[in-house]
């Protein structure tokens, strides 16, 4: 893989949206977005990092603030604000290395994408750590992405955050660097800087920390009191859902493709009824404490809603997603007797939002 070719190229089609995107000058004085980027990619710490690490870091920084193209909103008399850009701009990120750039449907790409993709989704955290009522859990999240995303970890992204604001002109610039030193302080007292700390080694033991997601990530797990588990399958028509199930489970299996097919719904389409009747099914299931596969995209955070229903039965949840090379999945989509649009795929590549460690009790990224 030629990571250097992508850093050189990975702007390539944004460097005038950059230019022409405006920060607030109390924030940024040094002018647009590309003006920033640049300063930062300049500002970057790369000492003691492998080849490999500090290419993940320099492809971060450029595209750290891209989402700003998206969400930068003029509210008048100099106020320029751009809500959720990282979180935008992580998603942007992992389009122009997943379609621009191939990195996808293997092992070291997806692991190297995502690392980049957690960078920029999180760039803006550090400075807040101290302030943030609910900081040492974000904390402890974030860090957790590396049981997924090994290529990540907070060192990278003290050295990203602290490069955003050297690369910036503003008056709380002292204050904001010491708010980074405090992040790293606070991460490395943790064992959390290069590491997981107490989260130890096996993130699914009898010692997962309760209420990842919510943040109550003071205790651990002392006994489980789910009755069984339910499998919530993840990923791209033609990833090979159907196959992983039948080679790895004998559970009843909730299809949503199926559904939609009975319903006479176009393959892809997005209808109420569909989710419905899905979701009636599965409450059957959960009445009985009978375990389960839910087969369908869940591509994006909504995700979450199902989790929450399987959950308040007591039941334990696992999601797996999978992944696999362009070319399979256009050959495995186009296998199908409903093959789902090339458009529809690419719009959910565009939305998608992998699996993160405390969205269930067990996550797994697959390559197939």
């Amino acid at each position: 893989m030629k990571y250097k070719e992508i850093e050189e190229n990975c702007l390539s089609g944004l460097v005038d949206s950059l230019k022409e995107t405006p920060q607030d000058k109390k924030y940024h004085g040094e002018g647009d977005v590309y003006t920033h980027t640049r300063l930062v990619y300049d500002s970057l710490d790369t000492i003691g990092l492998t080849e490999y690490q500090e290419s993940i870091l320099r492809i971060a920084a450029l595209l750290h603030d891209i989402g700003k193209i998206r969400t930068t909103q003029d509210l008048g008399n100099g106020d320029i604000v751009c809500p959720n850009h990282s979180i935008i701009g992580a998603k942007m990120t992992r389009e122009i290395l997943w379609k621009k750039f191939g990195l996808v449907g293997t092992k070291e790409a997806m692991l190297y994408r995502e690392a980049v993709v957690s960078l920029v989704r999180y760039h803006g955290f550090p400075p807040h750590a101290l302030t943030d009522s609910d900081g040492i859990p974000k904390l402890y999240r974030i860090a957790a992405t590396g049981f997924l995303s090994p290529d990540f970890n907070l060192d990278l992204l003290y050295r990203l955050s602290k490069a955003d604001i050297q690369g910036r002109i503003c008056a709380d610039k002292e204050v904001s660097l010491e708010n980074i030193e405090y992040f790293r302080v606070l991460a490395e007292d943790e064992g959390l800087l290069e590491g997981m700390g107490h989260l130890g080694e096996d993130p699914y033991s009898d010692h997962k920390f309760l209420g990842f997601g919510t943040g109550n990530c003071s205790r651990p797990s002392l006994f489980d009191d789910t009755w069984g588990e339910v499998i919530l399958m993840c990923g791209l028509p033609g990833t090979g859902k159907d196959t992983w199930i039948k080679k790895n489970s004998d559970l009843a299996v909730i299809s949503l493709d199926q559904i939609r097919e009975e319903l006479g719904l176009k393959p892809g389409s997005i209808d109420g009824k569909i989710i419905q009747a899905a979701k009636e099914k599965a409450k059957e299931y959960l009445r009985r404490k009978e375990s389960f596969v839910w087969n369908a995209t869940n591509l994006g955070r909504s995700r979450g809603q199902l989790i929450d229903l399987f959950e308040s039965y007591k039941a334990r949840v696992k999601i797996i997603y999978l992944e696999t090379t362009p070319e399979e999945q256009t050959k495995r989509n186009h296998s199908r007797e409903a093959i789902v649009p090339e458009e529809v795929i690419d719009k959910m590549i565009s939305s998608l939002v992998l699996p993160e460690y405390y969205e269930a009790q067990e996550v797994k990224w697959e390559i197939v």
